[in-house]
């Protein structure tokens, strides 16, 4: 080969030189920028984050229509595609409380803080947990009775009118149920955490007192009235017209004898022929104050005694009353 064929090769491959260079390091970087790209960056994780974001709006479609089964399968499915991502865990346990499944739900909103621990609603999360654990140590009871007007009495605290429903810690309890008119009901009951039992409590009527017949009335009784006597009116007016008589007397007396008695003393000392005269009538006179004096005590002291002592009522039968009443010999007072 001559001399300047080979110079003219050579001259050739010198240009050629930077087009090599530059495609190698295209290449270099290519491999480089492949190697350092994140794991959502590679084809492959393109692909499951694609068909996650696809079951999670499945999941929320799902849910929404009543399907709480569904959306849980779908946020599972979402779980195994991202394993990274936290996001199905939240909406995991809403389906999981929806289906009565707490324990589960409250270990999912757990995982969802751990894989991301500065998510925005952390606090609220949080709380959402503190909730879930106070419910899951305890246990709701409903309570009802046979008897209307039951009041219910749980531990010894206040009395609540039944049926009543209370959230209890787990544990036993004891509740006093009690009615008028039935026996009070005592009884010792579980409470299960995370679960509600609903009791109905059959009361047992009190014995009631056998009732009394009225004793029956004789007939006897029953044809005998009470009648009121004329003896408390002839004693009050024995009373009366002696107490009438003895103040008439007694002013007689000091009126009309004492004008006497001085009419002859002066007579007596003038010597007036008409002195027997009138000594006739004071005699006269005091004979008869004096025969009003004892006639007024008598008829007060009568009065007195028909009122101590003469009967005030007299017991008779309905027939002899109609007999007293026919007969026109009877007199009524």
């Amino acid at each position: 080969m001559s001399t300047r064929v080979k110079a003219k090769r050579r001259g050739q491959a010198t240009r050629r030189m930077p087009i090599f260079v530059l495609v190698l390091s295209l290449a270099a970087a290519t491999v480089t920028t492949a190697a350092s790209a994140p794991a959502w960056a590679q084809p492959a994780a393109t692909s499951n984050e694609g068909r996650a974001r696809e079951a999670m709006q499945a999941g929320i479609t799902a849910f929404g229509r009543g399907d709480a089964e569904g959306a849980l399968r779908e946020y599972e499915r979402a779980k195994l595609l991202v394993p990274a991502a936290n996001l199905p865990y939240r909406y995991a346990a809403e389906a999981l409380l929806s289906l009565g499944r707490p324990r589960e739900a409250m270990e999912n909103l757990r995982t969802y803080l751990e894989k991301n621990p500065s998510v925005s609603d952390a606090e609220a999360v949080r709380g959402r947990i503190a909730a879930l654990e106070a419910k899951l140590s305890r246990g709701d009871l409903g309570v009802r009775a046979t008897a209307p007007g039951a009041t219910l009495r749980i531990d010894g605290n206040e009395p609540h009118l039944l049926p009543h429903e209370a959230s209890l810690p787990a544990g036993e309890h004891t509740l006093v149920v009690e009615c008028e008119g039935y026996a009070r009901l005592e009884q010792r009951v579980t409470v299960t955490a995370g679960k509600r039992d609903d009791l109905v409590l059959s009361l047992v009527p009190l014995a009631q007192p056998p009732k009394v017949a009225p004793a029956p009335v004789p007939s006897r009784l029953s044809e005998t009235t009470t009648t009121p006597t004329v003896w408390p009116t002839v004693g009050a007016f024995g009373l009366g017209l002696g107490a009438v008589g003895l103040v008439t007397v007694i002013v007689l007396d000091a009126t009309a004898l004492g004008s006497k008695m001085d009419s002859l003393e002066s007579a007596s000392r003038a010597g007036d022929p008409r002195v027997g005269e009138i000594q006739n009538e004071t005699v006269s006179l005091r004979t008869g104050l004096q025969v009003g004096y004892v006639a007024s005590i008598v008829t007060l002291a009568a009065g007195a005694a028909v009122l101590l002592f003469a009967p005030h009522f007299v017991v008779r039968s309905d027939k002899a009353n109609r007999e007293a009443q026919s007969s026109p010999l009877v007199f009524r007072f």
